[in-house]
């Protein structure tokens, strides 16, 4: 009869050995997984001035927006007018910082998304900003002008917004605008 003495090093092989077999027979367990880390976000308080679409209108526009970016969890519409429905809690008005963060408290939410969209002469300008309710601060803003066209305000809120958000715009649609 032989026996075996286990010394480190051959310990450390039949565990290197268990750990290769055990990955090659599922490989899924070799994988990296991503732990969805986004932020919650609301999409409240847009105003706008002087162009012919609604507020309402407007804050959809940038709310799918938001969504496509897929930078952070967007709290749905319907569930942000429940809540605040419940508290009786009215949004016209509430475009300050100090109002959106007790609003976002209130929501359970990290992350506030506001702007306003205002024609200005020539200009059609666009500033969006997120506002972190815990710290109860901006965060990050972004502003930009564009030629008068209103036709085309959903691209505009996806250029400012991608400007946000640090995502790469289409330079020819830059261009045009």
């Amino acid at each position: 009869m032989i026996t075996l003495k286990l010394t480190p090093s051959l310990l450390r092989i039949q565990l290197y050995a268990i750990l290769i077999i055990t990955l090659l027979i599922n490989p899924a367990l070799g994988q990296d997984y991503q732990i969805d880390t986004k932020y919650t976000i609301a999409v409240m308080g847009i105003d706008v001035q002087g162009l012919d679409i609604s507020k309402t209108t407007l804050r959809n526009m940038v709310h799918l927006e938001v969504e496509k970016a897929n930078k952070f969890s967007v709290l749905d519409k319907y569930d942000i007018e429940d809540v605040l429905n419940k508290q009786l809690i009215e949004l016209d008005g509430c475009y300050g910082k100090t109002c959106l963060v007790n609003i976002g408290k209130l929501l359970k939410v990290e992350k506030i998304l506001t702007g306003n969209v205002d024609l200005i002469g020539d200009k059609i300008v666009m500033s969006f900003r997120y506002i972190d309710v815990t710290a109860e601060i901006i965060e990050e803003t972004s502003v930009e002008e564009f030629m008068d066209i209103p036709e085309e305000l959903d691209k505009m809120v996806r250029i400012t917004l991608n400007n946000l958000f640090d995502i790469k715009n289409d330079e020819n649609l830059v261009n045009l605008l």
